[in-house]
């Protein structure tokens, strides 16, 4: 065994190649495949640590050391090469004393389960960890050529994992250049290549593999990376002198200079009031300002002596062109793009006291609605059959519609599941779902709502600009828009029976409706998000489509769901207890809020269901099982 060290270390990597069995067959490669793989990440900054032909003990020490020194923050690659089996859909890596292993099924010889050794690097907090292994040789168990491979398993949150071939399928211990295994020989060549995030790397190591064997050996792969994640990352010209070089050792001057105002409190193109808020744009080397004090919006190009006003500067005011001290964070809501990031760790703002009927409980709550206006939020409190609204930093809530047990009377609700405000009536529109139908409820001190649509298996509801309501109807797979007095409404998604291909729809849950008044859909049957354009005979896929699952590509059961001004869409995954991000056109998502298992820490969910953005850009989720409403707030470290 060797190790390298450096007194500084950000990226570091565990490297164990295997090759001489007691019982199994030796291997060939695989202590060359760690070591020269060990040589390409050292030269890439990465601190190492690298172990050939180990015993189990000698395995386990090295690994809990290594995971010992892992910081937070830290990337992590950990790579093994050598023989694997699983046991009971669980992987193991194979220590060279195997004497007592005579059949895959073996379980009273130790060897190292793969999917702890993950799960205890990640609770190491690092930034991302690379999980691959080299390990699916058709020669364990000797005198056997029937290994099955390993089984798929789970990425955690901000984890990569790469197998050398498809789960439950095994490669020949063979080379192409009499040093390295087939997979690993590839690997070599991609791995310390420049400005790729590890997906590219995968995918050209994955396709180089693919080719060279004519499609017969294909690498698994799974990703739970909530970001791009470089293992070579250089600064070129005219890239941001930033980069990737900020870290817990980074040191500013002490000495700041002044870049906007200092020239006392003033109204002035060159003076600020009591400034609160700014947004820098380097691609334009300008800086905007929310001048609290001057009602304005100060746009300051680099460099300059003075700056303009953009927004507001006509005195404090509600009119379209006035402000009235703007705090800086409304600025940051348009700025929501991919690169955008949520804290992981949600704050329980509503209920979170268990299951129960109390005014700080929740029971099996579905449906969201953030007003902002009133900085007020609404619950579709499912199992209490009632609407409560809770104003923002409240302790409890107060019952607002329903609330009189489950029933069908104008003063009761049966198992609501979705509920927005109607600004124009000052009402609450809710979808009465066990009673079929939408009702309209008084938000002053109402007592009695009044049915507005009937017949119907209501779900999910919204509005557009144009105050036109919109409700998806399980029974029936379809979404209608009623315009105020109408009794049939128009089908604008779906209505073309149950099925799976573009013009239909599988149990429609939740929809949202953009500015182009384009509706989207949580196809929930059919494991996917649609996109029906206005006016269009068909949808277009924006999320998942790809079966049941948990990869990256896949989504099950999704539930609520929300749109950015980009395009960008929010989902709630249900059963894989995990908020995904779709950007426009791509062809997998992103974790962006739990994916860390089922459970009620504030990392994780379980079934989330509705979901809701508020003017500050912070997250709101339904947490259904859990009986509580999660708040995550935009990270801006």
């Amino acid at each position: 065994c060797s190790s390298s060290h450096s007194s500084v270390h950000s990226k570091r990597a565990l490297l164990i190649g295997n090759n001489k069995y007691k019982k199994n067959s030796e291997l060939q490669y695989c202590t060359n495949d760690a070591k020269d793989l060990a040589d390409k990440l050292s030269k890439i900054d990465f601190e190492i640590t690298v172990g050939t032909n180990l015993t189990y003990e000698q395995m386990d020490t090295m690994i809990e050391t290594f995971n010992d020194e892992i910081n937070e923050g830290d990337l992590v690659l950990f790579f093994f090469a050598g023989h694997g089996c699983q046991r009971s859909k669980l992987n193991y890596l194979i220590p060279i004393d195997d004497d007592q292993t005579t059949t895959n099924t073996d379980h009273k010889y130790p060897a190292i389960n793969a999917q702890v050794t993950l799960e205890n690097i990640m609770n190491r907090r690092p930034s991302a960890a690379i999980f691959l292994l080299d390990c699916c040789r058709d020669s364990f168990v000797s005198g056997s050529s029937n290994s099955n491979g390993l089984s798929s398993m789970r990425a955690l949150a901000d984890s990569f994992i790469g197998f050398a071939c498809d789960a439950n399928k095994v490669v020949l211990d063979i080379s192409t250049d009499d040093r390295n295994g087939l997979f690993t020989s590839h690997l070599l060549q991609h791995i310390d290549q420049p400005n790729l995030t590890i997906d590219e790397i995968m995918n050209d190591v994955c396709d180089s593999v693919m080719r060279e064997t004519n499609d017969d050996q294909c690498p698994f792969r799974v990703s739970s990376l909530r970001r791009k994640v470089y293992l070579n990352q250089q600064c070129t010209t005219g890239q941001s002198l930033l980069c990737n070089h900020i870290n817990i050792n980074t040191k500013w001057k002490q000495h700041g200079i002044t870049i906007v105002g200092g020239n006392e409190e003033g109204e002035q193109l060159n003076q600020l009031s009591w400034p609160v808020g700014i947004y820098v744009d380097d691609d334009d080397q300008t800086i905007y300002i929310a001048d609290y004090g001057n009602h304005r919006i100060v746009e300051w190009k680099y460099g300059a002596s003075s700056g303009q006003v953009v927004a507001g500067g006509n005195g404090a005011g509600s009119r379209s062109d006035q402000l009235c001290g703007p705090t800086g964070q409304p600025l940051l809501c348009n700025h929501i793009n991919i690169n955008t990031k949520w804290k992981q760790h949600g704050i329980t703002i509503v209920g979170g006291n268990e299951e129960g009927e109390q005014l700080n409980q929740l029971s099996w709550p579905v449906g969201i609605y953030v007003d902002d206006d009133d900085q007020t939020i609404y619950i579709a409190d499912y199992g209490n059959h009632r609407i409560v609204e809770w104003k923002y930093g409240a302790s409890s809530g107060q019952v607002v519609a329903g609330g009189n047990g489950a029933g069908s009377r104008s003063d009761q609700l049966c198992g609501p599941t979705g509920v927005i405000v109607d600004k124009k009536n000052d009402a609450l529109i809710i979808c009465d779902q066990e009673n079929r139908r939408v009702v309209r409820w008084p938000r002053r001190d109402g007592i009695h709502g009044k049915t507005i649509i009937s017949d119907i298996d209501c779900w999910g509801l919204t509005m557009d600009n144009n105050e036109d309501l919109y409700v998806s109807d399980t029974k029936k797979n379809e979404v209608r828009r009623w315009k105020e007095g109408e009794t049939e409404g128009t089908i604008v998604a779906g209505g073309n029976e149950q099925g799976n291909q573009l013009d239909q729809l599988n149990w429609p849950t939740c929809i949202f409706v953009d500015k182009d008044q384009s509706v989207y859909v949580s196809d929930r049957g059919n494991y996917r998000v649609m996109k029906w354009m206005k006016d269009a005979e068909e949808g277009i896929v924006v999320a998942g489509g790809n079966d049941e699952g948990n990869s990256l590509t896949q989504l099950s059961c999704p539930d609520g769901i929300i749109v950015d001004d980009l395009g960008n869409v929010y989902v709630a995954d249900w059963t894989n207890d995990r908020i995904m991000r779709w950007c426009e056109g791509s062809s997998e998502g992103t974790i962006v809020a739990g994916g860390n298992g089922e459970g009620e820490r504030p990392n994780q969910f379980w079934h989330p269901t509705g979901l809701s953005l508020d003017v500050q850009g912070s997250l709101y989720v339904v947490d259904d099982w859990n009986h509580r409403i999660q708040k995550f707030d935009i990270d801006f470290n």
